[in-house]
């Protein structure tokens, strides 16, 4: 259900604008990317510099995956992928709508999103994500000859 609240003064506008420019950077990004020959510009650091993946390292060739309407490779390159690529279109959906109506909305997914109990329950599934596709690593033995061909592991 959509409720309309109260009218958006200009800081709340510029809050939202700014908002939007953040949500749909990486969906054009991933539109971009996927339908050119160019490759993506982004490398995770963690990564580049442990040999270690980090949580949202798969996310944006999901994106890019997603953006080619190719939903089971994006799952195969990050099982949140999907699922954050279209809450952020949701997001850029529901901020438009916002700032033509010059009002605030209120739906069920906003409070969702503010509830903390939904926050900590989405970080507790990424992490524990996470610790399932270091364990895959580790038993294929890739995180070891990873971490031991990064700058951190020839460091050591």
């Amino acid at each position: 259900m959509l409720r309309l609240y109260f009218h958006l003064k200009k800081r709340e506008r510029l809050k939202r604008y700014f908002t939007l420019s953040l949500c749909t950077s990486p969906l054009i990004g991933s539109f971009f990317f996927s339908h050119t020959e160019a490759s993506s510009p982004f490398q995770c650091l963690f990564l580049a510099t442990t040999g270690i993946p980090c949580p949202g390292c798969g996310l944006t060739r999901s994106f890019m995956a997603v953006a080619q309407n190719n939903f089971i490779e994006a799952l195969n390159y990050h099982l949140l992928g999907p699922f954050l690529f279209f809450a952020l279109l949701l997001t850029c959906i529901h901020l438009i709508l916002e700032l033509l109506l010059r009002r605030s909305l209120v739906t069920f997914y906003v409070k969702l999103l503010r509830n903390r109990t939904a926050q900590m329950s989405f970080l507790g599934m990424l992490l524990s994500y996470h610790c399932f596709r270091l364990y895959l690593l580790f038993l294929s033995g890739e995180l070891a000859s990873s971490f031991e061909n990064s700058p951190l592991g020839n460091f050591i």
